[in-house]
């Protein structure tokens, strides 16, 4: 096994069991940034290809990665138009959050997987194996991005270098952030856009608000990601994988 797989195994192991418990905020917190108007929400889904389409019977890691480089580049205007998004980085980002999300739903992972085949094929995934599956992405479309982990494995996310600065690029609950981590507990005014998730859909299968039941609250960190550093508090962070 060569060195980068045995990190990516590693960091899926540290992140694996922790989860996304409940939202930890600051009772004494007594001011609140103002966000810009500009927030973005959207509540349906997009017309976007899901990643297991692309993935398709392709068992080899490298065939996915051109499958996944061959559908963006014949896409990338209807994209661009899709997703709103002019900065051809940012809608790499945009794209590569988007597809793992909605692959694979939300729940404690027994078996880790090593491939985006595996990803796509698993029974659920949780932050740890969404990061890892949207870095191989991130890989195949040329995104120079890192892998955050907060509190120790509370929560970890990708971040991705747009125009020198790292932005948030959220495949567990869906939503980019113009900011970095780092800029976000030191409190800076942020903009954000969430995408749509099958958990808040009602058409939507029940195996995607099973993880409920286990105590998880996606949507509390979904509800909580954009307040980071306002009323929201998480203590340390640091880059795991670049």
């Amino acid at each position: 096994m060569g060195r980068r797989k045995v990190i990516i195994v590693a960091l899926i192991m540290l992140l694996a069991g922790m989860g996304v418990g409940a939202l930890r905020e600051n009772p004494k917190a007594e001011f609140m940034l103002a966000l810009p108007p500009d927030v973005w929400l959207d509540d349906t889904g997009l017309n976007v290809a899901a990643l297991a389409s692309i993935v398709a019977d392709e068992t080899e890691q490298e065939g996915v990665m051109d499958a996944l480089r061959g559908y963006y580049e014949s896409n990338r205007e209807a994209l661009a138009s899709i997703f709103d998004e002019d900065d051809d980085t940012r809608l790499r980002g945009l794209f590569g959050m988007y597809i793992v999300h909605l692959a694979v739903p939300y729940n404690v992972v027994i078996v880790p997987p090593t491939t985006l085949f595996e990803f796509v094929n698993a029974p659920s995934a949780h932050c740890g194996t969404y990061s890892v599956a949207q870095s191989w992405i991130y890989d195949a479309l040329g995104v120079e991005w890192r892998i955050v982990i907060v509190d120790g494995g509370w929560h970890g996310l990708i971040e991705v270098d747009v125009g020198g600065s790292w932005e948030i690029f959220d495949s567990t609950v869906n939503m980019w952030i113009d900011r970095s981590v780092e800029q976000l507990l030191a409190g800076e005014v942020r903009t954000y856009r969430t995408f749509y998730t099958p958990i808040l859909d009602e058409n939507a299968s029940e195996i995607y608000r099973d993880h409920m039941a286990g105590g998880w609250d996606v949507l509390g960190l979904r509800e909580g990601l954009p307040l980071w550093g306002v009323s929201v508090f998480p203590t340390r962070w640091e880059v795991a994988q670049s």
